[in-house]
């Protein structure tokens, strides 16, 4: 006599519901044609919907009978599945619970950048509160989802990581305004940049060399380290909390375009409405910073996939903003060339960023072995 006659069906249903969240950590970071070899190939959406058309079926005539079999049997199937479905459903909601926060945020200070109509507006105070949206939602939904934030990745990591995050963007501005420079899009130094950093030493008249070398010195230490102190705040949602979120479902390239998109997107109204953007037409800029992003987001998921910190992503991020933004740029003297070519809206960016995209995208084997430590912080 078969005690449990329907356990078989009844274990197909579990193993249909559980599909999405109990597949194994390795398929997650796999490519879409390694994770349907070998498995039911149907969609998972069907797979799901059987799973519950078999449930329902035995749950239905279980508060019919009185046999003792079937209320325990089915009892103990929901017990095993309720943490199965609950993980499903909490790894679908995530990153949705994390958008909504980001952008209910960050529509504050949009607001008040574009009223203001400069970035810096509130003394750069607008700007800072922008920044640290993405990291207060990313806290937020983890207190939503009932996690931990150490599931964030505040381990500092290796220290060959965060120096390569350091020195990768020192790396590409080099390149990218050497080739401004080399082929006259742009002009060195620019005098202006040079009086004003000599005045602001208060050292006495000095030579070109001896201001830009200080001004770099700075840049390069105190100017990054305070440029931590806003990135962290992007950081943490981001890299802290997007990147191993998406990486739970798509492959290494999936997770860097899909963050890299929404990191754009997220740029939107301070770009069209505020002063956030080259003095080029909208039709220039906004294409090259749409492409730029995605392909430049392929350095920071794999530092942080690989690292396990999201601080390699603050340092990468400070690092850019600083010697991008506060050293190569004004040292440059624009000709109306320049802004089309230089810069984070200039073409030579987006090439060494595409380039970069494919070095990376080649290394994504590396990451293999960094798939069980992203899921356990990631649940944790």
């Amino acid at each position: 006599m078969r005690i449990f006659p329907n356990l078989g069906r009844f274990r197909v249903a579990l193993d249909s519901l559980a599909t999405l969240s109990c597949r194994g950590a390795d398929r997650y970071f796999q490519s879409d044609a390694e994770q349907h070899s070998g498995v039911d190939p149907r969609p998972d959406s069907e797979r799901s919907d059987a799973g519950f058309s078999i449930l329902q079926e035995l749950l239905v005539p279980a508060s019919a009978q009185t046999g003792p079999e079937r209320p325990a049997m089915v009892l103990a199937g929901v017990v095993v599945c309720q943490d199965s479905i609950m993980t499903w459903a909490n790894h679908r909601s995530g990153v949705l619970v994390f958008l909504l926060f980001t952008f209910g945020l960050s529509s504050i200070f949009y607001f008040l950048i574009i009223k203001s109509g400069h970035v810096g507006g509130g003394g750069g105070s607008y700007a800072a509160g922008l920044m640290w949206c993405p990291g207060v939602a990313a806290l937020l939904t983890c207190k939503y989802l009932g996690r931990g934030i150490d599931s964030l990745g505040w381990r500092w990591g290796k220290a060959r990581y965060q120096a390569a995050c350091y020195l990768i963007p020192l790396g590409y501005a080099i390149v990218t305004y050497g080739f401004v420079w080399l082929t006259k899009f742009g002009g060195v130094p620019n005098r202006e940049f040079v009086d004003g950093a000599t005045k602001d030493f208060g050292l006495g008249a000095m030579p070109a060399w001896a201001s830009i070398a200080l001004s770099f010195l700075f840049t390069a230490t105190t100017g990054v380290i305070a440029d931590c102190a806003t990135t962290l705040g992007e950081e943490i949602g981001w890299r802290g909390f997007l990147v191993p979120e998406l990486a739970k479902r798509y492959s290494f390239a999936g997770t860097a375009v899909i963050s890299g998109v929404v990191w754009a997107v997220w740029h939107f109204p301070i770009l069209l409405f505020a002063d956030y953007h080259a003095p080029t037409p909208t039709w220039y800029y906004l294409p090259i910073f749409v492409l730029t992003l995605p392909a430049i987001s392929f350095v920071w998921t794999w530092m942080r996939l690989r690292s396990g910190s999201l601080w390699t992503g603050v340092i990468l991020h400070a690092s850019h903003n600083t010697f991008m933004q506060q050293f190569f740029q004004p040292l440059t003297i624009d000709n109306t060339r320049t802004r089309y070519v230089g810069g984070e809206f200039g073409a030579a960016l987006l090439v060494v960023a595409i380039l970069l995209a494919a070095y990376f995208w080649t290394r994504r084997g590396e990451l293999k072995g960094t798939v069980d430590d992203q899921v356990s912080l990631a649940r944790a």
